[in-house]
């Protein structure tokens, strides 16, 4: 009877001090720690190089090849590629005369906690993002006028040779701030666009109706809108070792000749290198005008 009354005793005793003393919490680890990941660069149409991470010398790719944090990507007037991020859908398509500068990409894969951090110098690039299942989790779009953080949305982002941006949003909705540190916020809802400058901050957004014949807008929106029907790449991404595939032509696309925007090509989408174009000569000749839409603004 007593080694009951006592055997019950100690269980309601221990039971009191689970109850009562405070249980650890196991929070999401910080972004610092998370693993670095690398993400499948996926060409579509030739004209596409990458600045690997530590180097100075582009490298002209085709196919499949392995990108990471701190690799550059550009394209001249003729590439394009799929910047895939996710199995899962959460991608970036570039368009021909852009250049990308991967800051940073590490996390614990999709549905997870990650860090997606990108900057468009010049060019043009659409975004699909799927929900951020984590509400830890970061996809960040920076420009020299602009930075852009979402939760999950298609969204494109265009750089002009002047480094205006304009940002379209066909799904979701994209947080836009300006400013070091940032001091103006401003919540760009799907259907709707929004431009800025160097000396000049973005107003308020606007529809697409209000769009006019402004060629950028009206690309951005027709990309948005592909992208949103399904113009992702044509088969699933396969693991891609971190070594760039060299493109099949003997020559390199080229670097430009000065790692600063060009604004001196009026004429060119977004002031694609003049010079890089030694592959492509029989495209070229009458089409350098014609490239997604223009900067004719």
């Amino acid at each position: 009877m007593y080694r009951k009354f006592h055997s019950m005793f100690f269980i309601v005793c221990l039971l009191a001090v689970v109850v009562a003393y405070p249980q650890p919490t196991y929070a999401s680890p910080p972004l610092q720690d998370l693993s670095n990941l690398a993400a499948v660069l996926e060409v579509t149409t030739d004209g596409v190089e990458i600045l690997p991470n530590g180097t100075t010398q582009w490298i002209a790719v085709s196919g499949r090849s392995g990108v990471s944090a701190g690799d550059s990507i550009r394209t001249n007037n003729t590439g394009s590629a799929f910047l895939v991020w996710f199995e899962d859908g959460t991608l970036i398509e570039i368009e021909p005369n852009s250049w990308l500068y991967i800051n940073e990409f590490k996390g614990n894969g999709p549905g997870g906690l990650f860090s997606i951090d990108v900057t468009l110098v010049v060019g043009r690039i659409f975004n699909n993002v799927n929900t951020l299942i984590d509400p830890n989790s970061r996809y960040t779009v920076k420009t020299p006028t602009m930075q852009t953080s979402v939760r999950g949305t298609i969204f494109g982002v265009d750089v002009s040779p002047r480094l205006e941006t304009t940002l379209v949003v066909n799904d979701g909705s994209v947080a836009g701030t300006q400013g070091t540190p940032s001091s103006v916020l401003l919540e760009v809802n799907a259907g709707f666009w929004v431009r800025s400058g160097l000396q000049e901050p973005f107003g308020s957004s606007l529809t697409f109706a209000e769009a006019g014949n402004d060629p950028v807008i009206l690309a951005l929106i027709a990309g948005g809108q592909n992208l949103q029907s399904g113009g992702t790449p044509l088969s699933t991404p396969e693991p891609a070792d971190d070594t760039p595939r060299p493109a099949v032509t003997a020559e390199p696309v080229g670097p430009a000749a000065t790692t600063e925007p060009s604004n001196d090509n009026s004429n060119d989408d977004h002031g694609g290198d003049d010079d890089n174009n030694s592959n492509d000569n029989s495209n070229d000749n009458g089409n350098d005008n014609n490239d997604d839409g223009g900067d004719d603004d």
